[in-house]
């Protein structure tokens, strides 16, 4: 054995200065091509790691990445839930939700397309463009107006936002006049206060903005209608209709729908009033 001792330190073939090659604090051992060994001790992973939390990824037989089988899966509850996926129909085309067509359809409401285009987000753009181009149906196509209202004060059908001259409810008829383009109740026993324009679908304050009905249905169950029968302006009450025409001199005849049920009117006002003399 050969014994040296530099500057304090002592060096001899097995220990510098008693630390062994390959012990803990002590020094690498080199193999023959000078390339540091592993200590055998530390030159595993252990099993344990594999796969865990902070540990190392598996490989599969192509040493590809092995996702962790306690994570490799999205839970059921997330598919079509909000911050979850979507879910995918047979052509691997996205779905929308079914509340869409039911949650967000309201039978009777004002405009059934919008109320369902307005809830989704990614629709923007189509109704920006039929906003700018107007809506095309296609041959065979159709808008559908609901007619089988299920509740009372309910409407489905063409309707505007209007400004009321005066306190009306629902289902009054309504002229509007040209002085102030306010909606105003009929009174069909003279010309200055007709013909009937619009329905209103609910009870509107003066000067308050309301919705009005243009064409289509009008459920209210405190009508008694016999079915089928004609609906004419009323002279007598002012924003009634009537299955009798007004018969007096200066009254205004003016058809403005007709009773599809009891309870049930199909406003469509004919815009063609005679007068009677």
């Amino acid at each position: 054995m050969t014994i040296r001792k530099i500057g304090g330190i002592t060096i001899d073939a097995d220990t510098l200065d008693g630390k062994a090659p390959g012990a803990a604090n002590g020094l690498a051992t080199l193999g023959a091509g000078s390339l540091v060994v592993e200590n055998p001790a530390t030159s595993y992973i252990l099993s344990a790691e594999k796969a865990a939390a902070s540990g190392v990824a598996s490989l599969n037989a192509g040493s590809l990445v092995v996702q962790n089988p306690a994570t490799a899966y999205i839970p059921t509850a997330q598919k079509g839930a909000a911050s979850g996926v979507a879910s995918l129909d047979a052509g691997s085309v996205v779905e929308q939700s079914p509340l869409l067509h039911e949650g967000d359809h309201v039978v009777g409401g004002r405009d059934d397309i919008d109320s369902a285009l307005a809830s989704v987000a990614v629709a923007a753009p189509a109704v920006a463009a039929i906003n700018a181009a107007g809506l095309t149906l296609a041959d065979g196509k159709n808008v559908k107006i609901e007619e089988a209202l299920g509740t009372d004060d309910t409407w489905a059908g063409i309707v505007c936002d209007g400004v009321a001259g005066e306190e009306v409810t629902v289902g009054q008829i309504c002229y509007r006049k040209a002085a102030d383009s306010k909606f105003w109740k009929t009174d069909a026993d003279a010309a200055a206060t007709m013909p009937a324009v619009a329905m209103a679908t609910a009870t509107i304050a003066a000067d308050a903005t309301g919705v009005f009905l243009l064409i289509g249905y009008l459920r209210h169950d405190a009508w008694t209608w016999t079915v089928g029968s004609i609906l004419f302006a009323d002279e007598t009450t002012a924003g009634a209709m009537d299955h009798t025409a007004p018969a007096g001199a200066g009254d205004q005849v003016q058809v403005v729908g007709y009773a599809l049920t009891a309870d049930i009117v199909y406003f469509n006002p004919c815009l063609e009033v005679v007068e009677i003399t």
